[in-house]
């Protein structure tokens, strides 16, 4: 029989090791209550849905309710943050003979300029500054105009570029040369008039 003294060792040994179990659960819900959406920094937040396109940020705040919470209280810095990623620094790359060096599309800054975000809206209740009103629904606003001045713009480049190479004495043989050259002049002069058109300045 094992004696007293071991009996007691094994008793101690057993309640440490139950304490130990009991203790890892406790120090482990705290995490669990949490969700990932809780324990991301705002800051993170704002810069991963920054590059998500407008229906995806959308369909994010479909997902559960804290993050759609989380996205209407930070709105308008992820708006702001939206945008900013959406500017070219360089419209135009010199060294590349003047094109662009971005898609068109890439780059909300002109049309942002030229319709910018609504005054901030004031009540007797709330005070607010003096900021516009960055909104997601003012960036799906402005995205969809955007993409409307891009397929006029195209629409009108080609129109041009098209009756420039039938109508000019010069450029008339480009139009009855080749299948293969003339596609590769037309969507060039397509491209290069439609950047032309986007960024005048």
């Amino acid at each position: 029989m094992a004696s007293v003294r071991e009996r007691v060792h094994e008793f101690v040994r057993r309640a440490r090791k139950s304490i130990s179990i009991h203790r890892k659960p406790a120090r482990s819900t705290v995490n669990q209550k949490q969700s990932v959406w809780e324990r991301l920094p705002t800051t993170v937040l704002v810069k991963i849905l920054a590059q998500c396109e407008l229906s995806d940020i959308f369909s994010l705040m479909l997902v559960c309710r804290l993050l759609h919470q989380r996205i209407r209280d930070h709105e308008p810095a992820i708006a702001q943050a939206y945008l900013h990623h959406r500017r070219l620094d360089n419209s135009f790359n010199e060294e590349a003979e003047n094109e662009i060096s971005a898609s068109p599309g890439d780059d909300l800054s002109f049309i942002a300029d030229l319709f910018p975000p609504p005054p901030p809206q004031y009540s007797n209740n709330s005070c607010t500054d003096d900021q516009p009103d960055y909104t997601l629904g003012y960036m799906a606003d402005l995205t969809r105009c955007w993409r409307t001045c891009i397929r006029l713009s195209y629409y009108l480049a080609a129109h041009v570029v098209q009756h420039h190479l039938q109508t000019d004495p010069v450029a008339r043989p480009l139009w009855s040369s080749s299948k293969t050259e003339k596609e590769l002049v037309y969507s060039k002069g397509i491209g290069l008039l439609q950047s032309r058109l986007i960024y005048p300045m």
